[in-house]
């Protein structure tokens, strides 16, 4: 099982070394991984949500659904133009190693604005890692990075499987 090498993953799937097996541990890892974010949430108790901070709330929702249905999608569109076979384990054994690379990036650049922001003004950290408006835009690039990156390793399935490979 591969947590950041996608390069190497799609290598197993060319030579065929993808198993049920190892297909299935995919899904578990990257369905404890999701779960665990989700409650991540919760560790951090807060007052109850002004109207605006439910309103952001609800376009979060809104937008990750969206994001995520026109994800999928155009990541099977991908995989049919590659060889249109196996999507279902290239996506779930594709989400783990992206889901990590998607987070430590995403995580990194909100930590680094947020420096920035403390840097311009004292006290500007933490209005910035609180203002839903950041967590909402947070949220959906973390969302757009994780469906561009199975979409290109499924991209990079295609460009090798459609080279010819000298014996």
């Amino acid at each position: 099982m591969y947590l950041w090498k996608t390069n190497q993953l799609i290598a197993d799937f060319n030579d065929g070394n993808v198993s049920q097996k190892e297909t299935m541990k995919y899904l578990l890892t990257v369905s404890l991984f999701m779960l665990l974010g989700s409650f991540i949430v919760e560790l951090f108790p807060s007052d109850e949500l002004s109207d605006q901070e439910t309103m952001y709330l609800y376009i979060q929702y809104l937008l990750i659904t969206i994001v995520t249905f026109l994800g999928i999608y155009f990541c099977y569109e991908k995989n049919q133009k590659a060889d249109a076979k196996n999507f279902i384990e290239r996506f779930i054994c594709f989400s783990l190693p992206v889901a990590i690379k998607s987070f430590v990036l995403v995580t990194l650049l909100f930590i680094a604005m947020a420096v920035v922001r403390e840097l311009i003004k004292e006290g500007g950290a933490d209005i910035y890692l609180s203002d839903p408006k950041n967590i909402l835009k947070y949220s959906i690039f973390y969302e757009l990075l994780f469906y561009f990156g199975i979409y290109k390793a499924i991209g990079k399935l295609q460009d090798t499987e459609s080279t010819p490979q000298l014996a």
